[in-house]
């Protein structure tokens, strides 16, 4: 049984075969390190970018959080501007509304004012030359009448001139006073 060890051992082609093994073995370890260790390093890398990748995504997500945060803000406060100036507004238009009411009433009282006074005026002046002409008129048909009696008539007729436009004073002041 050793014997056919031994003649087994001394088969060329069983060395030929272990150096062969051998010096795959020698070859292929360093190759199969150096494999070993750029796939590491490829490895480390791809972990790296995927964490980097990862803490984009977070840093990307709380800035979209923030952005419609603050937006959401923005609307808000954009909206709360809006009511104030609506507001605002409402009640600048309702302040014009009634001043312009107090002016049309003032421009009416004023108007109603001017009317009155010219009515007054108006009255007096008629009425002053109502009774100048009426004077005029009885004097010249009075003077016709009686030669005779011209001066006392024109003595009479100033005296009641003078009496009429202190009359008509006092009317005008009558009038007035309604």
């Amino acid at each position: 049984m050793w014997d056919n060890v031994f003649l087994f051992l001394d088969d060329a082609e069983l060395w030929k075969g272990v150096a062969f093994f051998i010096s795959i073995g020698l070859i292929s370890v360093p190759i199969y390190r150096l494999l070993i260790k750029w796939v590491k390093i490829r490895s480390n890398h791809i972990c790296s970018h995927w964490h980097e990748a990862l803490k984009l995504r977070r840093e990307a997500e709380d800035l979209l959080k923030s952005v419609q945060q603050k937006n959401f803000y923005k609307d808000v406060e954009r909206k709360k501007i809006m009511q104030a100036g609506l507001k605002e507004a409402r009640a600048l238009k309702e302040n014009t509304q009634l001043e312009q009411a107090q002016y049309l009433k003032d421009k009416k009282q004023e108007i109603l004012d001017r009317v009155n006074l010219i009515q007054k005026t108006g009255l007096a002046d008629l009425n002053r030359k109502v009774l100048s002409l009426s004077t005029d008129i009885t004097k010249n048909v009075l003077m016709d009448l009686n030669e005779e009696k011209k001066d006392f008539m024109s003595v009479a007729f100033d005296e009641l001139a003078t009496f009429l436009e202190k009359d008509s004073s006092s009317l005008k002041s009558a009038i007035l006073e309604k």
